[in-house]
């Protein structure tokens, strides 16, 4: 171990610098929770503060070797065990478990070693970091090379994994700029941490810091540009796998939840328990947020940017529970309202979000928004969207607690099931052009499969669940970890109906929109929240809770005289809306003949396809195989990063005693004419750097008599002579170098120790 020179330091400056060695590493193990199946790496933040502060008090170190490992063995118990801490016999299981681990790692089968054996080699990587920076920090007074490296380490991790490491890498190289100065000023000698002078040590740190924080505010604030490239991971995945261009591979993996870019769809995700609000429900619907018209064959886009309309508030005329009056946001003449022949049931819901959002989660058929606090509210609708946003005068702000007025319709399935009478939108060339959009390079076989899977039927609402059938009857897969994602000259929808077959809702509702739009009827994807899970209830209401992982897209389908009424395509998914059957008294045959028992007997027979397909989902484990070897594939990446990190640094530090030995290698068999000369020079080398270093104006002979000196020997002296004599005699080379071997080993032995 080293010693630290704290009797030459300011405590001050030196508990800031432990400050700043903490940050550095736990910079390095927070993505460990989020990109690994490690459940909390707070014990592992705990160690690192622990290594720091008995470094700081300066510990025995056999004290502070004991007491790490004590606290090592606490993690283990407080993990894996849940016997009494002080009843030994996990101890014993533990050393079993350890012994089965040699076992395992003695065969390579390192995949099959206990998560106990795992923890204590992390642990002792931390430890073996911690020293190390610690050691860089104060002893070499050198940290650029490890903030390149956690730099590059948080980089790769934002780059191929799901974990955001903005925050983290501008706090890295803030750090790194602070430590860099302190410690480069110390190197030079232009500032000296010594308590007899207080006054001196802040001459050139203090304007140093105020400039570091003044132009990393500055930076930090300043307009940012796009991303100029590509995300590469898309390419390079699918180009490991072979497929450059055609993008059957998996594609990148991200996190779930409601995001606004849908242009280029497809790749893996992993889940996301973060909550974005509650609610008290009185009946399970899904929740919308808006929806988007134009399929791009790579996503979705916007065929029109147009500005937000202001929705005005209406004093309503019943009381609230305090006496005074409510004010709403009408929102009927906005959103999709139905005809009278849809069953509707008018009800509330009061929603409370947990992630401040700047627009509103509302549901089907909505007529009103009441925010809570409308005082300071202003609601704005993209009338083309159908996305509501909140407003505090002309700045957009997260949306608060709120109330939702709406209806809950129930289709008439008779009436849907009428021969299609065009309406006013329907004939309206704008409308149908909107929303029957496809690209033109939409492969033809899109356009036939369409046709063959509706062939024979004669109504909308009979062509819209002869596609959903298909989905449910056809080996179509659901699945959030293997997902394709199409290649440069690849569509999205072609490369998931006839290639991959396998994929979320984004998949089956676009490709349900495509099926239905190759048809000429009106289709729009909608994106917003599934209904979430049941917490509790309250009263006649049932509270639900909604995270990232209920994110969603469904398809809405226009119906000329009805509206848009929303489907369901997606494996595993129930949609909640309701559809009613006018069903009429018959009897014998003319009753099994009747059309509406017929709809209704293959109603019954799609739900409990439905049911059964959401049993079977919901019995999945979570984290499935390939989640699994996700998991452990990035584990054993950022280990052996650490690993290949550290033995680097060990190498590096420990090249005095390994060089030498490398050296005597390489030239003692070595028998060409400048074999002497460069091993002279090596010597030289070897020699500055153990500290005998050769002045400018320093004969040969000078120096070589200072070595000895030095040495105790006269060695250096006799080797000189036979240099300066192979120099000069070119005839004799050789054979002074076989004369000077052992005088050479012997002096460049003694740089090691």
């Amino acid at each position: 171990m080293f010693k630290i020179p704290f009797e030459r330091r300011n405590p001050l400056l030196t508990v800031v610098m432990y400050m700043g060695i903490f940050v550095l590493l736990y910079t390095w193990i927070k993505p460990i929770s989020e990109v690994t199946s490690t459940a909390s790496a707070m014990l592992f933040t705990v160690f690192i503060i622990l290594n720091c502060f008995l470094s700081f008090l300066r510990v025995n170190v056999w004290v502070s070797f004991i007491i790490k490992w004590l606290y090592i063995f606490y993690s283990l118990h407080y993990w894996y065990f849940d016997s009494p801490l002080f009843d030994f016999t996990w101890v014993g299981d533990l050393f079993q478990t350890m012994g089965n681990d040699f076992s395992l790692i003695g065969s390579f089968n390192i995949s099959s070693i206990s998560n106990e054996f795992r923890s204590i080699l992390f642990f002792i990587l931390l430890w073996l970091v911690s020293y190390l920076l610690i050691y860089w920090v104060f002893y070499q007074k050198r940290i650029f090379t490890f903030i390149v490296l956690s730099v590059v380490y948080i980089a790769v991790l934002d780059t191929f994994t799901t974990y955001d490491g903005k925050s983290a890498i501008i706090t890295m190289v803030l750090i790194g700029l602070l430590f860099v100065g302190i410690l480069r000023i110390e190197r030079i000698g232009k500032l000296e941490f010594s308590s007899k002078a207080p006054a001196r040590k802040f001459v050139f740190i203090l304007p140093f810091i105020l400039v570091l924080l003044v132009s990393t505010t500055i930076a930090y604030a300043l307009p940012k540009a796009k991303p100029q490239w590509p995300d590469p991971v898309p390419f390079l995945k699918s180009y490991a796998q072979g497929n450059e261009g055609e993008g059957t591979g998996s594609g990148s993996i991200r996190k779930i939840g409601y995001g606004t870019d849908d242009s280029r769809l497809g790749g893996s995700f992993v889940g996301d328990d973060s909550v974005v609000f509650g609610a008290s429900v009185s009946e399970k619907h899904y929740w919308r947020i808006e929806t988007k018209d134009t399929y791009t064959g790579k996503g979705w886009v916007q065929s029109e940017i147009v500005g937000l309309q202001p929705i005005e508030q209406t004093l309503q005329s019943e009381q609230d529970a305090n006496g005074g009056r409510e004010a709403h946001y009408d929102v009927r003449s906005m959103l999709s309202q139905y005809p009278d022949k849809v069953t509707e049931k008018v009800l509330e819901d009061d929603v409370i979000p947990a992630i401040q959002n700047p627009f509103y989660m509302y549901a089907p058929s909505t007529m009103s928004i009441m925010p809570r606090d409308e005082m300071y509210t202003n609601l704005k609708i993209n009338a083309v969207s159908q996305k509501i946003y909140n407003y505090e005068g002309s700045q957009q702000t997260g949306a608060s607690a709120y109330t939702i007025r709406y209806k809950l319709p129930k289709f008439p399935v008779e009436e849907l099931q009428k021969p299609i009478v065009k309406d006013q939108n329907e004939n309206n060339d704008e409308f149908m052009k909107r929303y029957t959009q496809l690209p033109k390079s939409l492969p033809k076989r899109v356009r036939d499969l369409a046709k063959e899977i509706t062939a024979g039927e004669t109504n909308r609402y009979d062509q819209v669940n002869k596609i959903k059938q298909y989905f449910e009857y056809n080996p179509y897969s659901y699945d959030t970890q293997d997902v394709g994602i199409p290649g440069k000259n690849q569509d999205y929808v072609d490369q998931f109906l006839f290639d991959t077959k396998r994929g979320y809702c984004d998949n089956f509702s676009t490709s349900t929109i495509v099926l239905l739009r190759s048809l000429g009827i009106p289709a729009r994807w909608v994106k917003g929240y599934t209904a979430g899970d049941v917490v509790g209830e309250e009263g006649d209401r049932t509270l639900y809770q909604v995270t990232q992982n209920n994110a969603h897209s469904w398809v809405e389908v226009y119906f000329p005289g009805t509206g848009w009424i929303p489907f369901e395509p997606t494996k595993s998914f129930s949609a909640p809306e309701e559809f009613s059957y006018n069903l009429t008294t018959t009897t014998g045959a003319e009753q099994n003949d009747t059309p509406a028992q017929r709809n209704l007997a293959a109603l019954n027979k799609q739900k409990k396809q439905e049911s059964k397909l959401a049993k079977e989902a919901s019995a999945t484990p979570q984290t499935d195989e390939s989640n699994t070897w996700n998991k452990k594939t990035i584990f054993y990446v950022i280990l052996g990063m650490i690993m290949v990190l550290v033995a680097s640094i060990v190498i590096y530090l420990k090249r005095r005693r390994w060089l030498p030995l490398f050296l005597i290698r390489k030239y003692r068999r070595k028998r060409s004419k400048n074999s002497m000369s460069n091993a002279y020079l090596a010597l030289l080398k070897q020699l500055e750097k153990y500290g005998l270093k050769r002045k400018p104006d320093q004969t040969l002979r000078e120096y070589a008599k200072l070595v000895d000196q030095s040495f105790g020997t006269n060695e250096m002296s006799r080797l000189t002579e036979r240099y300066e004599y192979n120099v000069y005699r070119k005839d004799a080379q050789n054979a002074e170098w076989e004369k000077s071997i052992e005088l050479w080993e012997n002096l460049i032995k003694k740089t090691s120790s």
